[in-house]
């Protein structure tokens, strides 16, 4: 500090008003978000939220693997469904979808022709084509992500093992 050159409380007052400038410039940054409001994150919301999520002690990879093995059979179930749809056969799709890949897979073929409106040998044959439709799409499915029919081989008793 040079008494020549002004006063310290001058000094002082200058450094201060550079400092707001340089933080409202830096707030307004279009790399920062470019004057877009700021969203205060809550570190308590965060620790609340998770404290009731399972414990899981699975390695990312895991993690990777069954969110694209969860992926491929929403996509799967997805052109299924469309199927389905496009046959006017789509209200049976939920019933026996339920019936083939869902928790009610304990139903009797009799009580799911009862719900869908089929005899039960219809309900037996119904659930039938559509394990064997579900396969084969899914098989299509990763079909299209390989290359050879021993590389399709290999991506099916993968993600067999992460569905199990």
């Amino acid at each position: 500090m040079d008494p020549e050159r002004g006063r310290f409380r001058t000094f002082l007052l200058a450094a201060f008003k550079n400092y707001i400038l340089d933080a409202a410039r830096r707030q307004k940054a279009l790399k920062r978000g470019g004057g877009q409001k700021l969203e205060r994150l809550d570190a308590d919301s965060g620790e609340e939220r998770y404290r009731f999520e399972p414990l899981d002690l699975a390695s990312p990879d895991v993690h990777y693997d069954r969110s694209w093995a969860r992926a491929v059979l929403d996509q799967t179930l997805s052109r299924l469904r469309q199927e389905y749809v496009a046959t006017r056969r789509g209200p049976n799709f939920d019933a026996l979808k339920e019936y083939v890949w869902g928790e009610r897979s304990g139903l009797s073929c009799a009580q799911l022709g009862r719900e869908i409106g089929l005899s039960e040998e219809a309900a037996k044959k119904a659930v039938q084509r559509m394990r064997r439709r579900l396969a084969q799409t899914l098989r299509e499915q990763i079909a299209e992500t390989v290359s050879t029919p021993t590389e399709l081989q290999q991506e099916l008793r993968f993600l067999a093992t992460l569905l199990a």
